[in-house]
């Protein structure tokens, strides 16, 4: 039987009516998947400078690659974040930040993170508003 974090990926199929008595000894569940909330940003509104966020435990450089880059094209983002959780421990945060073109940049603390985010994403909102003739303070 496959560990499942019920509330974060997964909802029941249907309610169940009226309460359920306490004295059963077993209980099935039929669940099904929730969708991602990622997946519809850029459809609802598509200006939207959406940063996604990949964790894999234990893999490649290219496994964490590829899973972010997929990760990208599946729901439009203009930036990716992705780490291996055993790249994660107390004052080191090593991440890479992946953007549309396939350019990797790495950070290696929390802090080296946001920095390199906000001046991505700064820079690049910076030359959208450039492109289209807003002048951006």
């Amino acid at each position: 039987m496959k560990k499942i974090e019920v509330g974060k990926f997964y909802t029941p199929t249907s309610i169940i009516e009226p309460k359920l008595s306490s004295k059963e000894d077993d209980l099935i569940i039929a669940l099904k998947s929730t969708p991602k909330v990622i997946g519809i940003i850029k459809d609802i509104q598509p200006s939207t400078y959406l940063v996604g966020f990949k964790l894999l435990n234990g893999t490649t450089e290219e496994n964490l690659y590829e899973a972010a880059s997929s990760l990208m094209k599946n729901n439009k983002c203009d930036l990716v974040v992705a780490n291996d959780l055993i790249d994660i421990k107390a004052g080191n945060h090593k991440a890479m930040i992946i953007d549309k073109a396939g350019k990797k940049d790495y950070a290696e603390s929390k802090t080296d993170i946001a920095q390199k985010l906000i001046e991505r994403i700064w820079g690049d909102m910076s030359l959208d508003a450039l492109i289209r003739g807003i002048y951006v303070n």
